[in-house]
């Protein structure tokens, strides 16, 4: 994850000129104490274990035996291998094959990755962080072409799909943000005074930023909330020094959210040439992040995705129905909030709904 093609769902190479906001909420807030303790109640529920999701009804494998399955990623980073590691083994399994495309953050390659899949004849199409509207014609051949695509990591569950998208295997984003939000009230007395770091290139970065923005000011007005887009043609090299100007502007800072785990390391950076030792908060449940939660690190706390290979068996469920002439499913995808006081010692202990979640999909997978 040293290079910007390695970071971010979002990534393109265009620059985003780095700019900043800053919100101040209404006077009239609750007392301290009653936000906080609204807060810790939000807190405790969100780090809850999450129930499993997966198929509740049957779907036929039989038509579909041997045909192939293309997954398109934006880019290559720890969260989107591990999603099509799950995705690949999901289409073996369930009789079919799978061809992955790397899109390394460029748009043009995530158009040719699709065009690509339509000539070579492809059953269905996941794509993985790519916004559709940047490859409308791509996206248009595949449609044409009666080829089924379900999406990932384009949008939240509050927003609808792309036309001609079959499914969306959507996460929870404005509804994380407010539990990492709650999390910094809750860890700060109610007396925030934050930077959130996100890509301005992709929408639920913008939803998750504008979540935590208001949650926290409306439970505390004069708390400050600062928000900085990141570059992420040059996020290796750009980030630390943005991140160490945010902290010289302001030294009272007392929490910094990276929306995304991928990053997190070049905000260490950029405190470590601060030295400032400030919490961090993110989101996503990264391996690494995980394990820099238990270890005591400047990572705080996660709101994490469950075992992430799972997700791709969602895609290739959502395909198989496709194909079948079936209602979407248009799954969910849950957050769980992990901190110091549920990570446990292994991250193989989290979720623990999770644990054997294949067979839940083989039970409703017929004609393999």
């Amino acid at each position: 994850m040293g290079t910007a093609a390695a970071v971010g769902l979002g990534l393109l190479a265009t620059p985003v000129a780095a700019s900043v906001t800053m919100a101040s909420g209404p006077a009239g807030a609750a007392s301290t104490a009653s936000c906080v303790a609204a807060a810790k109640k939000v807190v405790t529920a969100a780090e809850k274990p999450v129930p499993l999701v997966a198929p509740t009804k049957p779907v036929n494998m039989a038509p579909l035996q041997g045909k192939t399955l293309w997954v398109i990623l934006a880019t290559g980073n720890q969260l989107l291998n591990s999603i099509t590691t799950g995705f690949e083994a999901a289409a073996k399994t369930a009789g079919m094959q799978s061809h992955t495309f790397n899109g390394q953050g460029q748009t043009s390659t995530w158009n040719a990755g699709i065009q690509q899949a339509v000539s070579q004849g492809a059953a269905g199409i996941a794509l993985m962080g790519i916004t559709e509207k940047l490859v409308s014609g791509a996206v248009s051949s595949a449609i044409s072409a009666n080829i089924p695509i379900v999406d990932i990591f384009n949008a939240s569950s509050r927003d609808k799909e792309y036309p001609g998208v079959y499914a969306s295997v959507a996460p929870t984003f404005f509804v994380d943000g407010k539990v990492m939000a709650n999390y910094v009230l809750a860890t700060t007395g109610c007396k925030v005074n934050t930077t959130i770091f996100y890509s301005s290139l992709f929408l639920i970065h913008k939803e998750m930023t504008a979540s935590i923005k208001q949650t926290i000011l409306k439970a505390s007005p004069t708390s400050k909330v600062a928000s900085e887009p990141v570059d992420l043609s040059t996020v290796a090299t750009s980030l630390p020094t943005q991140v160490q100007n945010a902290i010289q502007r302001n030294p009272k800072m007392n929490y910094l959210i990276p929306v995304f785990d991928s990053v997190v390391p070049y905000v260490e950076q950029g405190e470590g040439s601060s030295s400032s030792n400030i919490p961090i908060i993110s989101h996503d449940g990264v391996t690494a992040n995980l394990d820099q939660v238990r270890s005591g690190g400047l990572q705080k706390a996660d709101v994490a995705f469950p075992d992430n290979p799972w997700m791709g068996w969602l895609l290739v469920d959502e395909l198989a129905r496709a194909l079948n002439k079936m209602p979407a499913h248009n799954y969910t995808i849950p957050g769980q909030l992990v901190d110091k006081t549920n990570i446990g010692t292994s991250n193989t202990t989290l979720f623990p709904n999770y644990k054997n979640y294949q067979t839940a999909f083989l039970k409703e997978w017929k004609g393999r």
